[in-house]
């Protein structure tokens, strides 16, 4: 829902600057920085989406591995919720 969202906010800000008069009033280099900051939103948003499902897709070794490491070095493996405790198979 939310990269529906990104998308669609990113579609109208383009539609807006783009073909309407209110667009046509900003200077080219507020387009191109606005543009800038759509780019990396929405690429922030793709990196976090990857970095999720590698955590969902190895949930439980990346567990067995903070177990190992403990606090705070397990923290930086930690994609999705902070827990530092394995209950087992």
């Amino acid at each position: 829902m939310f990269g529906s969202l990104v998308v669609s906010t990113a579609l109208r800000i383009t539609y807006i600057l783009q073909n309407t008069e209110e667009g046509q009033r900003i200077s080219p280099k507020a387009k191109a920085t606005i543009a800038n900051f759509f780019t990396v939103g929405a690429g922030v948003f793709v990196l976090g989406f990857f970095v999720w499902n590698l955590d969902n897709i190895f949930c439980r070794q990346l567990t067995h591995w903070k177990v190992a490491l403990g606090w705070p070095a397990g923290f930086f493996l930690e994609g999705t919720s902070i827990q530092f405790t394995y209950a087992g198979d």
